[in-house]
């Protein structure tokens, strides 16, 4: 990895930086299932909802006969992955001054990788994980499951400290000793890949076949943001004893933030019948609606006594 940054003084308390980041990672492990037969390549009729014939797709289909026949899947480790990301962050950073002190970052990166990763050890359970052909592991390498394309965050701090000789004690202590701070953060949304319902290559998993025309994480999500501000008090009680008084909320705008749709593209009826369906035309097979969301507004309160 490498980065290099350079940061200029706009003002006493205003900087402007800019930052460049290059990660690699080669032998990175991950796990395959070794236990695949012979491939060929056949042609599967695509059908409409309606079962009306609309094209044909040729594709990959692994044979029946296994190298170790009397096993179903062998996970074998390898340490064949690779990943890549490149970040550019434009940074405008107000220090702290005149009780307050704020942030704008703007990060532009991309990251791809082949799909590492070693802890898929439970088959029925971490099926999804896997890559899609065991013997074209290249054919994964695309967007990662965590590439943010564009990325802005706004944070800041103010402070209220009220002094005025001309007011009351009462008005001193009412004023003074305020905290306000938020984080405001909106980010492109991550990728996914339209999947079929079936065993499309016959490898024995029917959980990371990806639909004909499709990279891996050739789709977005949508954008997230969220604001989530903060606000407390501070109040002295006696000698060095103060008690500090918090509220804060996050999401404040209840933003439905989707982190999960339904990516089922179309159906696979099996090599017996050799039929794929083409659910995404119809609407009501709720395809690309939304199934999770990153977490609804929420308020939290606290109280602190600092001594």
């Amino acid at each position: 990895q490498s980065s290099i940054g350079v940061e200029r003084a706009l003002t006493n308390d205003l900087s402007l930086g800019v930052t460049y980041q290059y990660v690699t990672g080669s032998s990175l492990p991950r796990t395959v299932d070794a236990n695949v037969g012979v491939s060929s390549i056949v042609t599967t009729p695509v059908f409409d909802v309606n079962n009306v014939q609309i094209g044909t797709v040729d594709h990959k289909v692994y044979s029946g006969a296994r190298p170790f026949s009397a096993f179903n899947r062998v996970f074998e480790f390898q340490s064949n992955g690779r990943s890549k990301y490149n970040g550019l962050t434009l940074d405008l950073n107000k220090r702290y001054s005149d009780n307050f002190q704020a942030r704008l970052a703007y990060t532009y990166s991309k990251a791809k990788d082949n799909r590492p990763d070693a802890t898929i050890v439970v088959a029925g359970f971490d099926d999804g994980r896997e890559v899609q052909d065991a013997k074209n592991i290249a054919d994964d390498y695309s967007f990662g499951d965590s590439d943010v394309r564009n990325r802005v965050v706004l944070s800041g701090v103010w402070n209220l400290h009220y002094f005025d000789a001309m007011q009351s004690a009462t008005a001193h202590a009412l004023l003074s000793g305020w905290s306000f701070a938020a984080i405001a953060a909106y980010q492109s949304g991550q990728p996914y890949t339209p999947i079929i319902n079936g065993d499309f290559n016959n490898d024995r998993n029917r959980s990371n076949d990806r639909a004909p025309g499709f990279a891996r994480n050739s789709l977005r999500l949508p954008s997230q943001l969220s604001i989530d501000p903060r606000l407390t008090r501070d109040i002295h009680v006696f000698a060095n004893t103060h008690l500090q008084l918090i509220a804060e909320a996050f999401n404040i705008t209840n933003r439905s933030n989707v982190s999960r749709v339904r990516n089922t593209y179309a159906s696979y009826s099996g090599t017996t019948t050799n039929k794929l369906t083409l659910g995404a035309v119809n609407p009501i097979n709720g395809y690309q609606s939304a199934l999770a969301v990153s977490g609804p507004r929420t308020y939290q309160f606290a109280a602190k006594l600092l001594f």
